[in-house]
């Protein structure tokens, strides 16, 4: 009766209140060109050191969470569909809501992710920002859609992603 209830309290009471989805070239773009968070706004001096803070110490606790396979994922049917990811903090659970990226999202997200810097000798690219911990930073969203649909294995997923035929 009490997860119930606590289901229900986090369950947006309507779609009206979520943003519209992004696109894949979107979300790849914003991921290639850094993190739309706290870190960044630091780094400019727009965030306050406390800004900065917490949003490296919830990276942190996300990368431990996973590593440690201690969360839990819950897909938010909808028009947009979102992606539920409850895990622990120092002192409480910490929820991040994000757009769910399905299997076709995700692996046009990644290849673009992968190609961009490509040369035509096929040197660089940007395979390095497809780790965990840049996931964790860059986009949630990624982190926990890849988490999702590969079991938690996200080094996996984009080996998978990345190999498969289009």
């Amino acid at each position: 009766m009490r997860a119930e209830r606590e289901a229900a309290a986090r369950a947006p009471k309507s779609t009206a209140g979520r943003a519209k989805a992004k696109s894949c070239e979107q979300l790849a773009l914003e991921y290639y060109h850094g993190p739309g968070s706290a870190l960044q706004q630091a780094a400019r001096g727009g965030g306050t050191s406390g800004d900065f803070l917490t949003e490296h110490g919830t990276i942190e606790m996300r990368i431990s969470a996973l590593v440690s396979g201690k969360y839990e994922l819950e897909i938010l049917p909808g028009k947009y569909p979102q992606l539920h990811a409850s895990f622990k903090g120092v002192r409480k659970q910490v929820v991040d809501t994000v757009q769910y990226l399905d299997t076709d999202q995700l692996k046009q997200v990644v290849r673009a992710i992968a190609t961009r810097g490509t040369t035509s000798r096929g040197r660089g690219g940007s395979s390095h920002l497809l780790k965990p911990r840049e996931m964790a930073a860059r986009s949630p969203s990624l982190l926990w859609s890849m988490a999702h649909a590969f079991g938690g294995d996200v080094d996996g997923g984009v080996a998978m992603l990345l190999s498969a035929e289009e």
